[in-house]
């Protein structure tokens, strides 16, 4: 077995605890996800949609008492979502070219919301936010010139939020700075020592980052990274198939407890979550058929053996959804029926 060293740069998760950082994460989501795809796969996938060519999905959901609720949802014809509505709540949204997000407007309640983003050489630099048709915050992005975000800022109020990340000549993140109209509340160094250890120390504020390459004989290999948050280790091991197929993830508290895991088979994948005593606490399997269509997902919550709920689709030779029905506690809650229309 070889093993071989790896020095390289990504955001950790964060896990500290600090006076509110809502802030923090929303302009980090926005960073790492620029479009709001809100319902957007909520029915069928973007490529199915494509595919299809599919227009409109028409749900209707009966419970055991014959109470019935509908929903609809329209696509252009890029497959992206134009229109969703459901009881009390609409959301439109506008799109340039047919792809590119430049405005949502939702009404949910009698309350209206509405994001309006601006792009500029194709990559978003503004987002702002209204409420009832009043501006409530908004996000500036800023680029290198290798087109990674250098500066994320969240006007809010009298308060000016902003995350700085710096770059090495390898175009490699070394540096993030989080702070509050103008001072540091948090910084990450994702630095390793030439032999792979960390270098902050125990109870430092500065975060690190390492990582190492593990292979094995028959050509499938595992990708262990460990990173150090206020000085706690987090392990994270990455097993792939000598195709570079992910197989298994799996995530260590304080270098060797499990605390979270997910397992991909070709026809099932399991996701389980632990508490740091080691005490299973939650569990998702994910079944699918020859075809990779999702037939049945079920839930489980503090019993490993006992499921909590379970959705069981009926799908179509072309991959679309019949039926699906809905199970609490393994008594029958409630059936879906879809309907497609398309271009």
């Amino acid at each position: 077995m070889r093993n071989f060293l790896l020095l390289f740069c990504f955001s950790p998760l964060l896990s500290f605890a600090q006076r509110s950082m809502n802030e923090y994460y929303q302009m980090r989501s926005l960073s790492h996800n620029l479009e709001m795809n809100y319902y957007e796969n909520s029915v069928v996938n973007l490529d199915l949609r494509k595919k299809l060519h599919i227009q409109q999905v028409h749900t209707v959901r009966t419970n055991v008492k014959g109470k019935k609720s509908e929903s609809t949802s329209t696509y252009n014809a890029q497959g992206r979502l134009t229109q969703y509505t459901a009881k009390k709540f609409t959301m439109v949204k506008e799109y340039e070219h047919d792809t590119v997000e430049v405005k949502i407007h939702t009404q949910n309640d009698g309350k209206e919301y509405e994001v309006e983003s601006t792009y500029s050489d194709g990559m978003l630099v503004k987002r702002d936010f209204f409420k009832n048709k009043k501006q409530t915050y908004s996000i500036e992005l800023q680029y290198t010139d290798f087109k990674k975000v250098s500066v994320s800022r969240m006007k809010k109020g009298r308060k000016t939020y902003e995350i700085a990340h710096t770059y090495n000549g390898d175009k490699k993140l070394i540096r993030t700075a989080y702070s509050v109209n103008g001072k540091l509340e948090k910084e990450w160094i994702y630095e390793c020592k030439p032999e792979g250890e960390m270098v902050a120390s125990k109870n430092t504020a500065i975060s690190s980052v390492c990582s190492f390459r593990e292979e094995s004989a028959d050509g499938s290999y595992a990708v262990f990274t460990r990173t150090l948050l206020d000085g706690i280790p987090y392990l994270t091991k990455q097993v792939f198939s000598k195709d570079s197929v992910l197989c298994l993830t799996q995530s260590f508290y304080n270098d060797s407890i499990l605390t979270w895991e997910r397992k991909i088979e070709p026809l099932v994948e399991t996701t389980i979550q632990y508490k740091k005593s080691g005490k299973f606490s939650s569990k998702q399997v994910v079944q699918k058929d020859s075809n990779g269509n999702i037939v049945a997902r079920t839930s489980y919550h503090k019993n490993a053996n006992a499921p909590l709920s379970r959705r069981v689709y009926t799908v179509n030779a072309d991959g679309t959804i019949q039926t699906e029905q809905i199970y609490y506690k393994q008594k029958l809650r409630a059936t879906v029926a879809y309907q497609f229309r398309f271009f």
